[in-house]
């Protein structure tokens, strides 16, 4: 079944850049906070001892070009696509509200939406699993990525891959011909019949594979953070012409060239930059590693598995997953949901490498633990709850990022039931609502971090994430005088751009100004943002910033002071007899000497200068002299 041209893939997921992307200090802060879906409630679950492998979320809302009567149930919004580890079929549960609740949906003949168990040409496969469902709205349809295990038929080998079918109601992926399917839709197959005459569906790439589109080009992710990609042209599914029953995207397999050192020869083979990141000294000694050790990701080892993926701004693609353990008899240390971040930035996927912040640390994080969903759920339901009703984790599997049209951010995931139990990160499914934590004031700089207050011309704030800045969120006040308290406002201009992870806002001053460069006039001066005008995904600062109302924070304004120390002496006429009479362009012209901005530190700023001489500017008014000249 060949793919028609070119198409426009909608995932549903949006970019977003999260405030601890790319922290100073080298260390992220919290992701996100988090709500329970439904109190946490189970959303799906085979319920079958011989059985436990429940996994692989796939979750999309339904588009409006899919009629009520073509929908799971009329009123059914929301597809959540699943199946099991081991399974033969693809199976789907709906909601009206992404909150729930949830059902199970079958189809008249098959069970859940793909059932290879009634496709006589497809019953060389082992199993089918790990649905990545992602919606066509160009030519109106539901594409699913799928792994399956596909028993060799000369020349065609074994396979244990990546494939992909389709649907127009996302409601049957089967095949039309032979499995009651869709007319036009199903499994996208290879034009040529083995030598015994089977039909083979086109291998796509690695296992596991989650797919993004970026800048013209179809990629993927698979098991071991895998990077793939598509072909290029028209049909991203194609065959390759001179090996159809092979894999048809092209793999990422250029290890750095260090790649023996950095994993001290512990990996059987190359697999990907995240694993050779996870396998390095550098993951054991990263400040977000909670064990302190390394993962080496081989065979029948202790692994990096399956993943979800969210392209961000800049160039930067979220990949999110979970690490299973050795064997199902071993502890499972490392059983949270973590996330790693590839720089995609480079035009090949050859160079596609770990994303770094400003201080050279990968960007590794811890996003969810079993720990924090189980306490929300007593939190929310109580301690003696039901364990088949709201989840009970000790380990992360399987995991689905989706983002809803207001932008809300959920997560999708299986986990094993500490009371029914599961199989290395497989047994259930649940949710909750990922919430960026609130925005939090980082760095604040008078006149870019120059210790002099003899001129001072703005203010440069930090705040980690994009924010959004209300009209009023930023105020400041002359607090006093060398005499008197004022508290009068002063007039001011203020930018915000986002750059590198943060929301960079830059306040000058229009008012209470002594020449054209905005210099503030000598006084205290105090900053306050409102905690309500300042938002991150519409959760504000957790409360109002104040700045200058302390003495130490050295929001003040004295001309002479050169070194910031609140006084104008022998050390500030050092300063000043060294520029005094250069010009600008001189070396030793001092633009915060230069009073009134003419250029050039001349008389007029002597006089300026020797009335403060030896004066201070105290914090609390009360000197009986004033410095406005």
């Amino acid at each position: 079944m060949n793919m028609p041209p070119v198409f426009s893939l909608v995932r549903l997921k949006l970019a977003v850049l999260i405030a601890a992307l790319l922290a100073a200090n080298g260390v992220s802060a919290q992701l996100y906070d988090f709500e329970l879906l439904n109190n946490g409630a189970v959303i799906a679950n085979t319920n079958d001892a011989s059985n436990d492998d429940t996994a692989f979320p796939s979750v999309v809302k339904v588009p409006d070009w899919v009629a009520a009567e073509d929908r799971a149930a009329p009123n059914a919004n929301y597809y959540m696509y699943w199946g099991n580890h081991s399974g033969t079929a693809i199976k789907l549960s709906w909601a009206e509200s992404i909150d729930g609740t949830w059902t199970e949906y079958n189809g008249d003949s098959a069970t859940g939406v793909f059932d290879i168990s009634i496709d006589s040409t497809r019953d060389d496969y082992g199993h089918i699993s790990a649905p990545d469902v992602v919606i066509d709205n160009v030519n109106q349809r539901f594409i699913m990525y799928f792994h399956g295990l596909r028993l060799a038929s000369s020349p065609a080998p074994q396979v244990h891959e990546r494939f992909v079918a389709t649907s127009g109601t996302g409601l049957n992926f089967n095949d039309h011909q032979t499995a009651f399917g869709e007319r036009g839709h199903g499994p996208v197959e290879v034009d040529v019949l083995t030598d015994s005459g089977q039909t083979r569906d086109v291998w796509i790439g690695d296992d596991y594979m989650k797919t993004f589109y970026k800048d013209g080009r179809f990629y993927g992710v698979g098991k071991r953070g895998v990077i793939n990609a598509a072909p290029t042209g028209n049909n991203i599914w194609a065959q390759r012409e001179n090996d159809p029953f092979g894999e048809s995207w092209d793999r990422e397999n250029t290890p750095e060239s260090n790649w023996a050192e950095l994993t001290s020869g512990m990996q059987d083979q190359y697999h990907s930059p995240a694993t050779t990141f996870l396998a390095s000294q550098e993951f054991a000694d990263h400040p977000n590693n909670p064990h302190g050790r390394r993962i080496f990701s081989n065979s029948n080892d202790e692994r990096m598995n399956h993943v979800d993926v969210n392209l961000l701004e800049n160039d930067l693609l979220e990949v999110f997953f979970y690490v299973r353990e050795r064997r199902i008899s071993n502890l499972d240390e490392y059983n949270a949901i973590y996330r790693i971040v590839y720089d995609v930035s480079d035009d090949d996927f050859q160079n596609w490498t770990v994303a770094r912040d400003d201080a050279g640390q990968v960007l590794f994080d811890v996003v969810l633990t079993p720990e924090d969903v189980t306490a929300a759920v007593v939190d929310a339901v109580g301690a003696n709850y039901d364990p088949s009703v709201f989840a009970d984790p000790i380990s992360f599997g399987d995991t689905e990022i989706f983002f809803d049209d207001d932008g809300t951010q959920y997560l999708f995931f299986s986990y094993v039931s500490e009371e029914f139990g599961g199989t290395q990160g497989e047994g259930a499914i649940t949710a909750v609502r990922l919430i960026s934590p609130r925005p939090v004031v980082a760095s604040i700089e008078i006149n870019n971090g120059e210790a002099q207050r003899s001129a001072v011309e703005s203010l440069v704030i930090g705040i980690d994430g994009e924010v959004t800045l209300a009209a009023g969120a930023v105020s400041v006040v002359q607090r006093s005088t060398a005499t008197q308290a004022t508290f009068e406002p002063v007039t001011t201009n203020v930018v915000d751009q986002f750059i590198d992870g943060q929301t960079i806002v830059t306040i000058q001053f229009d008012s209470h100004v002594r020449n054209s460069e905005g210099a503030l006039v000598d006084g205290n001066y105090q900053l306050t943002i409102d905690s309500n005008l300042v938002t991150n995904g519409g959760l504000p600062l957790s409360e109002d910033f104040v700045f200058g109302n302390v003495e130490s924070d050295g929001f003040f304004s004295f001309f002479g002071d050169a070194n910031g120390n609140r006084l104008v002496n022998v050390l500030d006429l050092l300063t000043f007899r060294q520029t005094f009479r250069a010009f600008g362009g001189d070396p030793n012209y001092e633009p915060f000497m230069d009073f009134d901005t003419n250029g050039t530190v001349n008389t007029v700023d002597l006089l300026q200068f020797r009335f403060r001489f030896s004066e201070t500017l105290p914090f609390t008014f009360g000197s009986s002299r004033r410095f406005s000249k």
